[in-house]
């Protein structure tokens, strides 16, 4: 499902704004269509908490910023219908997981964590201050490392 999610956010987001039909589904499924530009624009990563609430990074690195802009947020979709700004002035955001209540950000050249304070978040602690010694070198978020796994053992 999580995966559906992400695709869809993907495909919405590629049709520039043109309000193509939706992707087909199984019988037993359904896809609704939760928000179009310019509410969501970027999308980048998906992530979905217990309660059932939706996070969504938007990264506009390289798009519309410069690559060093904090221009990336998460926008939170609230079961119901409700959206909220989550966090904002981020990195380029390439992974997220929700895990005990707190929310983990892979945002070049950073890794945060943020408490989960519901509508939007709570304390942010930057665990890696860095993922490479100099990401724009270039004037580019060059090498961005996408996705990460957390697990307790």
């Amino acid at each position: 499902m999580i995966r559906c999610l992400g695709l869809l956010f993907a495909w919405l987001a590629s049709a520039a704004g043109a309000l193509a039909a939706l992707p087909a589904c199984r019988p037993d499924w359904k896809v609704e269509l939760v928000a179009t530009a310019p509410d969501i624009r970027h999308p980048s990563v998906v992530c979905v908490a217990p309660d059932g609430r939706v996070f969504v990074a938007e990264d506009p690195m390289d798009i519309r910023a410069p690559a060093n802009a904090m221009e990336g947020r998460i926008v939170c979709f609230h079961p119901g219908g409700r959206r909220t700004v989550f966090a904002e002035k981020l990195h380029a955001v390439f992974g997220m997981q929700y895990l005990e209540g707190k929310l983990y950000l892979l945002h070049n050249p950073k890794f945060s964590v943020f408490t989960d304070a519901g509508d939007l978040a709570g304390r942010r602690l930057d665990l890696i201050e860095s993922t490479h010694p100099n990401p724009w070198a270039l004037g580019w978020n060059d090498h961005v490392p996408a996705n990460f796994r957390l697990a307790i053992y």
